[in-house]
Formats: C-alpha cells, sequence, structure tokens
C-alpha cells in the first residue's frame, strides 16, 4: 500500500465518528506510532498540533485505502493552517514501519502551539460532544 493511501492520525480523526463525519464513510483503523514527536493544544482550540521532540512518542491511528475524494475532504477538515508530509510510523500488528501521510501545522502556524499536552482521553471526555456539534 502507498504513502498516499495511508493517513495516520494523532488528533479527533482517530475518533471512528469524526473521521466518519469528515470523509463519509466508516474506516477500520490500527494502532500506530510516531517517533520523536508529541501534541499539544493549539492556543484556544480543543485540537492538536504536534512538534517533534526527541525521545517522545506519538501514540495514534492508521487508516489504509485513502482515495483521492477522501484527500480533499481531509484538506478540506484540516484548512489552510495544516499541510500533508509523509512520514513513518510504527504500526505493532504488522511489526514494523509503514510509510504515511500526516497533518503538520505549517510553519505560520506552529506559533499557536502551546505547551498544553493534548491527549484523545481529555479530549473524548471534555470536547467531543461539542466538537461534533460546532465541527459539522
Amino acid at each position: 500500500m502507498s504513502a498516499q493511501s495511508c493517513l495516520f492520525c494523532y488528533g479527533t480523526l482517530q475518533l471512528g465518528d469524526v473521521f466518519q463525519r469528515v470523509c463519509g464513510e466508516k474506516r477500520l483503523a490500527q494502532t500506530a506510532s510516531l517517533a520523536d514527536h508529541a501534541a499539544y493544544y493549539l492556543r484556544d482550540q480543543t485540537y492538536p498540533g504536534i512538534r517533534a521532540e526527541a525521545g517522545k512518542r506519538l501514540p495514534g491511528r492508521l487508516y489504509q485505502g485513502i482515495d483521492i475524494r477522501m484527500w480533499q475532504k481531509l484538506d478540506a477538515f484540516e484548512g489552510e493552517e495544516y499541510q500533508r508530509q509523509s512520514v513513518q510510523v510504527f504500526v505493532p500488528g504488522r511489526g514494523g514501519f509503514l510509510e504515511a501521510q500526516i497533518y503538520t501545522l505549517k510553519s505560520g502556524s506552529r506559533s499557536q502551539l502551546t505547551h498544553q499536552p493534548w491527549t484523545l482521553q481529555a479530549f473524548r471526555s471534555r470536547h467531543l460532544t461539542t466538537f461534533l456539534q460546532d465541527s459539522f
């Protein structure tokens, strides 16, 4: 499978409900992680961005089989602050690394990152309901 058809998510798109609302279909995802990165809240937002940090491990989910139509929807959802880039993610179920696309903050938006760590558990319990209502 090519990197162009794989998406590594570290933020809200890890949740099946969010992914389905953005892409219009359900997808199964695998557990994966990105070495030497960590997620942090963006200023005045409930979603994250990432920064490189040696020794950290960023947990996330890997979706495969992403087609052009889905990429267009994902690009629109992520907006002008983010760009896609290729990364190598570790996929425990496969016992190795796989190339995937990830959304990272563009250089002009990186100043919006706070020092408050972002976790999926905290987002799910504190912000998910409002995020689903306000974002779609």
